[in-house]
């Protein structure tokens, strides 16, 4: 499977690792399906509630108590206004897929996307100036099995025609999502001129609900003069189809 891994942010991404270690929560940023066809249209806005001690959405602050954050998302720019009237602006980048090409079913508490988000702003209880970068984790709450996929069951499929003075003959092994492609190349002399395998694995929808799906924030929140903090919140789910593609690889 092709991967690609999402772009690093520097130090400030560094330093989201070590707060989050000890942390259940899954923050791998390997492996996102960026193949072509895979993806989801995913809006972020919600109301997120804090998850770290006290309910605290960020932790530690140097004035007030931030337990909850509401994002609002327009395009890829968002506006955040916490629970003390404090807001923030900043924007998200687009989701990568971490589900696998061909899966036909994802288990409760799958990762299936995530995305980068970045704010600033004044946080007026403090009055220090906060710089935010983080990652939105979108994950299954329960079990979800695709919308659309390739018929089960295998069969095989011959076909043959004339390209020119050759003949060219397809087979065509279907299994389930993978598809295996045998193509032979002759000339007037039934020779083999040549001879190519490929394979395909099919893509998959997956229909996300607020009741199957939650959004969690994690992140690390900079007040210039002040302290460094880590943020856990999460929000329910929203209503979003996300796709993943077929991977195809070829042998000659």
């Amino acid at each position: 499977m092709k991967k690609s891994v999402l772009l690093g942010i520097g130090a400030v991404l560094a330093s989201i690792a070590v707060f989050m270690v000890g942390c259940e929560w899954s923050t791998n940023t390997n492996d996102l399906n960026t193949s072509q066809g895979a993806g989801i249209n995913i809006n972020f806005s919600g109301v997120y509630h804090g998850e770290l001690g006290g309910g605290k959405a960020v932790s530690p602050t140097s004035g007030g108590n931030i337990v909850r954050l509401v994002i609002v998302q327009s395009g890829n720019r968002i506006e955040v206004t916490d629970n003390q009237g404090s807001t923030y602006t900043g924007s998200v980048g687009a989701p990568g897929v971490l589900v696998a090409p061909g899966a036909t079913d994802i288990s409760t508490g799958a990762e299936l996307a995530q995305t980068q988000i970045n704010f600033s702003g004044q946080d007026n209880v403090s009055q220090k100036e906060i710089s935010f970068v983080g990652i939105f984790h979108l994950v299954a709450v329960s079990d979800i099995s695709s919308s659309s996929t390739s018929s089960g069951g295998e069969s095989t499929t011959t076909r043959e025609y004339t390209d020119g003075t050759n003949t060219v003959t397809e087979i065509v092994i279907t299994d389930g999502p993978v598809t295996i492609t045998t193509t032979t190349t002759k000339d007037g002399q039934g020779n083999v001129i040549s001879e190519s395998t490929s394979t395909s694995t099919s893509g998959t929808e997956f229909s996300l609900t607020e009741q199957n799906s939650q959004i969690r924030l994690d992140g690390t929140w900079i007040e210039k003069g002040g302290v460094v903090g880590n943020v856990q919140a999460r929000s329910t789910g929203t209503s979003a189809l996300l796709v993943t593609s077929g991977l195809a690889t070829s042998a000659q």
